[in-house]
């Protein structure tokens, strides 16, 4: 919300419960004058202490109070299981020396390699983040086959879970280490993560025309005899159609994800090769995501019904997911609320970390509560998936 938003909801909120301005300003500790700029957005509430208060004496949860960006921030970390991984980027030590993996070595990360992406694939986050620092520990070290993989990795891992600064150091260290090799796949996998890491930190325009750019390029190799290559491609092209709805682009986008359907037809079938899980299912299920970001729920909801997420392989929960929630969000935003509320139903059950810990759905959760009418399912949630404020808080948002 902004000021004015949340001065309304205060309002609204207040006459609900039958209180005057000065009613409400003698129980918080307030002055009338001070209630009464809130309310008209002069200014909003900026300390934790006191939108506590506020949110007490209005009987509201205080993230039922506040939706915008300063409520991520009062949520503590320690709610996400991401501390460790976040901490392999930013901690002062001292820097080990690499040296020459033996074939055990790589072999042991080719094997966490592998089960990572099936953590991942499968939306099991808490198990990933588990284990995610001693992989990239061991990558840094031997420097060899699956660094790469294993820092794409944690960049996806570090972007789902709202970390999007340290998701693009880490596509950049992907990024730095496939350019010293001779691997078209290494390199369009690195730069489909920078590329979506710039269109998470808002340089829209830079993620799109890096993943356009290399598609381009790529499609000028022999990809109609590497499947994998051609996934590769397929991928970027769908992130370029994903940046160009996010632009009101409808031509690009939908020009995009006729060519990533073209890497489909090569591919063949659904496939997880190079990690990329591509085939015609996930261009079907893009199409719903680009219907989505241009605001075509019509489009979006007639998108839908031609995936056929039964041809992904089982344990692709978070893909299978990505449909619903993908649904939920294009409800929200035509404030069809209680349909939202069904899709999100059906995300819990196919991928419960995925509604718990990816800050995409958390924001979504919050804003129809922020909403209300949405019946008890989404309040259930929000407990469950802990979007309250801690019992008891260790300091204070600055004013």
């Amino acid at each position: 919300m902004d000021a004015k938003e949340f001065g309304d909801h205060v309002r609204h909120l207040r006459r609900t419960r039958g209180y005057s301005q000065a009613g409400l300003a003698a129980r918080i500790g307030r002055s009338e004058s001070w209630v009464s700029q809130v309310e008209r957005g002069v200014f909003t509430v900026d300390k934790v202490t006191v939108l506590t208060a506020l949110a007490k004496e209005l009987e509201v949860k205080p993230d039922q109070l506040v939706d915008g960006p300063m409520l991520p921030a009062l949520v503590e970390d320690d709610e996400l299981p991401i501390a460790g991984v976040r901490e392999h980027f930013t901690s002062v030590a001292v820097a080990q020396e690499t040296y020459p993996g033996t074939d055990e070595d790589y072999f042991q990360l080719r094997q966490d390699v592998w089960a990572a992406y099936q953590a991942y694939q499968a939306a099991e986050y808490e198990e990933l983040c588990a284990a995610l620092p001693g992989i990239l520990r061991l990558a840094d070290r031997i420097q060899g086959p699956g660094y790469i993989p294993a820092y794409a990795l944690a960049a996806k891992m570090l972007a789902k879970l709202g970390d999007t600064n340290t998701s693009y150091v880490a596509a950049d260290r992907c990024a730095v280490a496939a350019s010293r090799i001779p691997s078209d796949n290494a390199r369009g996998l690195a730069t489909y993560e920078v590329a979506q890491a710039l269109s998470r930190l808002g340089r829209i325009e830079d993620g799109e025309q890096l993943a356009v750019g290399t598609a381009e390029e790529l499609q000028r190799r022999p990809y109609h005899q590497i499947r994998s290559l051609a996934s590769v491609i397929g991928c970027l092209w769908i992130s370029g159609a994903l940046m160009a709805a996010k632009r009101g682009d409808r031509g690009a986008a939908y020009q995009r994800l006729r060519l990533a359907s073209r890497m489909a037809d090569v591919v063949g079938q659904d496939l997880n090769l190079a990690w990329t899980e591509f085939g015609p299912t996930r261009v079907a299920l893009h199409r719903v995501r680009v219907a989505a970001e241009l605001q075509d729920l019509s489009e979006a909801t007639h998108a839908a019904d031609q995936v056929r997420v039964q041809s992904l392989a089982p344990e692709l929960r978070r893909r299978r997911a990505d449909l619903h929630l993908t649904l939920a969000w294009a409800h929200a935003t035509r404030r069809n609320d209680p349909q939202a509320v069904l899709q999100l139903t059906e995300v819990h059950r196919v991928a419960p970390q995925l509604v718990k810990y990816e800050v995409g759905t958390r924001r979504l959760i919050r804003s129809l509560v922020a909403r209300g009418g949405t019946g008890p399912f989404v309040h259930d949630l929000t407990r469950e998936v802990s979007l309250t404020f801690p019992d008891r808080l260790e300091g204070e948002v600055e004013e």
